[in-house]
């Protein structure tokens, strides 16, 4: 009879993997563990944001790793998703596209490091974390509010605060929001956020919305893509450049019908579009179970005069991966 492992357990328990990351490399601040489903990549970078926030819990710590990995190109993976009716039969994933039936499960991993820095230490192009919101539905286990209001709470806590929400401030100004939707190609979910996105931003003068799903052309990596996705919006960023949706060619009618002129949904047909500058990028994750996460970046030489904290939590990749040949048995990644 074979025995079971004495490693058997170690392997199981999700803290496992930013533990040897701090066995590894002699590290000795905390090691928290998220696992909120599809939110969890976005919910590991709010958690780190929001510790190093914390002037009680991190006086002494000045840097996070966070982020999320996930691999569950599994037959058993596969099976529950079928059965849930999640996944796409024709084999695209096609966000907000009105013949999408589904995602393509894919697996990926991305990490970020994250530094509390004084204002005056901030460089021109760093970019900053600025606001965070965690929210649930309490509605059901699969399936979001068909209105997106769970979503639409959750972005309105990450910019609040904001110019974005804030029309007094700079009003001879229009503000280019990027937003990185977790649209995942299904009819329920991909219309629900879009309502959620024009009930909050809809009809804002100030604000022009630019809208995306990384899932066209990079799948659903599930637990991983917040963590992905987030650092695709870092790029966005950097470079003031928007991919578009790829596989994205007809957009929903029920879609199309209720997007204001100043949201913009951009199909695989569109170029990548370069602006002048991008202020904002947002980032969304939601999961079964009603979990609903959404985090705001911004370039530091835009941050407008409304933010006055003494300090400001930066981002850096380390590591961006998706790719169907990725096979990293954890969950989640947070340390």
């Amino acid at each position: 009879k074979k025995k079971i492992s004495p490693h058997f357990i170690p392997k199981i328990l999700p803290n496992m993997a930013p533990a040897n990351l701090h066995i590894n490399y002699k590290f000795k601040g905390p090691i928290l563990t998220t696992s909120t489903a599809c939110a969890t990549g976005t919910q590991s970078i709010i958690d780190g944001f929001r510790y190093l926030q914390n002037e009680d819990e991190s006086d002494d710590i000045k840097h996070m790793i966070v982020g999320a990995s996930e691999a569950s190109g599994h037959a058993l993976s596969i099976a529950g998703f079928q059965r849930l009716r999640a996944m796409s039969t024709s084999g695209t994933s096609k966000p907000f596209d009105q013949d999408r039936d589904g995602f393509v499960l894919s697996e990926g991993c991305g990490i970020m490091l994250l530094t509390k820095k004084n204002v005056s230490d901030i460089k021109e192009n760093d970019i900053c974390i600025v606001g965070s919101g965690l929210t649930s539905d309490g509605y059901h286990l699969t399936s979001p509010l068909p209105d997106g209001y769970g979503g639409y709470r959750s972005m309105q806590k990450a910019c609040k605060g904001t110019v974005l929400m804030d029309e007094t401030i700079n009003t001879n100004r229009v503000y280019n929001l990027y937003i990185n939707t977790h649209a995942t190609s299904t009819k329920v979910g991909d219309l629900s956020e879009i309502k959620a996105i024009v009930k909050l931003f809809g009809g804002k003068k100030h604000v022009n919305v630019y809208i995306v799903s990384s899932k066209g052309a990079l799948g659903h990596s599930l637990g991983a893509s917040g963590a992905v996705e987030a650092s695709i919006c870092y790029e966005t960023l950097k470079t003031n450049t928007i991919i578009p949706t790829k596989n994205l060619k007809n957009i929903d009618e029920e879609i199309t019908q209720i997007l204001p002129e100043n949201i913009k949904l951009l199909k695989e047909s569109d170029e990548n579009l370069k602006l002048d500058r991008i202020d904002f990028a947002l980032n969304n994750s939601f999961g079964f179970g009603g979990v609903n996460s959404s985090v705001l970046f911004q370039k530091k030489k835009n941050l407008n005069h409304k933010w006055n904290d003494a300090f400001f939590i930066t981002i850096n990749i380390i590591y961006f991966l998706n790719s169907k040949f990725l096979y990293i048995p954890v969950f989640s990644i947070f340390c």
